[in-house]
């Protein structure tokens, strides 16, 4: 389940996301998601901030 980000030239994408995963021990938190963020566009990801993180 590894991930792979990358900054494309071939396109307007500005990041390329594809195939990304991340576990906790066994615990699966992300699977398999692809993501494109274009040139100038405005991209923001919102979740719940774990107690132990400080944020």
């Amino acid at each position: 389940m590894a991930g792979t980000a990358l900054v494309t030239a071939m396109n307007d994408n500005a990041v390329t996301l594809r195939g990304f995963g991340k576990r906790y021990g066994k615990t699966v938190a992300v699977d398999g998601v692809d993501l494109d963020i274009a040139r100038g566009e405005i991209f923001g990801l919102i979740g719940r901030t774990a107690p132990a993180n400080p944020a």
